[in-house]
């Protein structure tokens, strides 16, 4: 009986060996593999070497101020990864720990120095672009939807268009490039000449909005709004000279790009217009109660009509309101 138990022993002792010698190897063989992404902006595409990398840092200045595409993607991006046991499903209580607002780089082909865990974890992802930019600062979020707070540049040329996305639960042995599908997460504002005054409008100013905000990255949610603020959109646009122009008023490439809310009381836009004799004159109308939804494109119809300014908005979709 003691031989036939020594045995036993032995062959029980022999099968766990084995089954962490196997565990070991699959663990060593799943870091062998590090986790890369792949990304395109509002489903268009993923299209490879077309993304911008004129400036290190956030995307250039011919970004800044600018709708961005596909095919102008930013060349860095932050992530987080939030790792749990495979049995799990993910919750606002699961953690942010596999990484913490990580940089991931074209130049490195979006390989982010971190290995899948392995097969008895499960991993999902979150992440926002552009990485670096001094506007945006992050609170500590041990756990659930990572956040952001965003504050707007008062410059239109610095407004930057950013972007966020978050993936479905991946099995932690996935061991493949995961798809980023990125999203607009601020409101694009466009002005359009729809009849005015013959002269020249010489700015547009968005006042009494909300400057800063924090977001919800795959929430997709903002809110602690503060910073009520004055947008200053200078221009040098020629009135048209027929009625209904249908003629965009903006400055260069340059739009304003802000935080999507709810207007607040005392939201206006005043279009400040000079006549061929010098008289400068201002049009005001409220905004207050209006709404500027994410990833939406605001189409601000302007026109004067009995000496009054009037402001009919037009919401669209960020890709078909690309273009006027």
């Amino acid at each position: 009986m003691e031989r036939r138990g020594f045995w036993s022993i032995l062959f029980l002792g022999s099968m766990m060996i084995g089954l962490m010698s196997c565990r070991q190897e699959e663990k060593m063989m799943a870091e062998g593999t590090p986790i890369r992404f792949c990304s395109d902006v509002d489903g268009m595409g993923w299209q490879k070497g077309a993304l911008r990398t004129d400036v290190p840092g956030d995307a250039g200045r011919s970004t800044r101020g600018t709708l961005v595409y596909t095919s102008t993607m930013y060349s860095r991006l932050g992530c987080w990864a939030s790792m749990y046991p495979a049995a799990e499903t993910w919750s606002e209580q699961s953690p942010l720990n596999l990484m913490k607002n990580r940089e991931v780089t074209q130049e490195l082909a979006y390989s982010s120095n971190t290995y899948w865990p392995g097969a008895w974890q499960k991993v999902r992802f979150f992440a926002y672009a552009p990485y670096g930019n001094s506007s945006l600062s992050f609170p500590d979020t041990p756990s659930g939807y990572p956040v952001f707070d965003y504050a707007v540049p008062l410059d239109a040329a610095s407004q930057v268009d950013i972007l966020v996305a978050s993936t479905g639960e991946y099995p932690g042995d996935f061991n493949q490039v995961v798809s980023l599908n990125f999203k607009h997460a601020l409101t694009a504002i466009r002005f359009v000449d729809m009849g005015m005054p013959q002269g020249t409008v010489t700015q547009i100013t968005v006042s009494g909005v909300y400057g800063k905000a924090r977001h919800y990255v795959g929430k997709n949610v903002w809110d602690s709004y503060s910073m009520t603020t004055d947008f200053v959109f200078p221009v040098d646009y020629q009135t048209a000279s027929v009625e209904k122009a249908n003629i965009e008023i903006k400055s260069g490439d340059d739009r304003l790009i802000l935080i999507p809310q709810v207007l607040p009381e005392g939201a206006k836009l005043k279009l400040t217009l000079r006549s061929a004799a010098g008289t400068v004159t201002e049009y005001t109308a409220s905004l207050a109660n209006t709404e500027w939804q994410m990833g939406k494109i605001v189409r601000y119809n302007l026109s004067i009509q009995e000496n009054a300014l009037v402001v009919v908005d037009d919401l669209s979709d960020w890709m078909d309101g690309g273009e006027l």
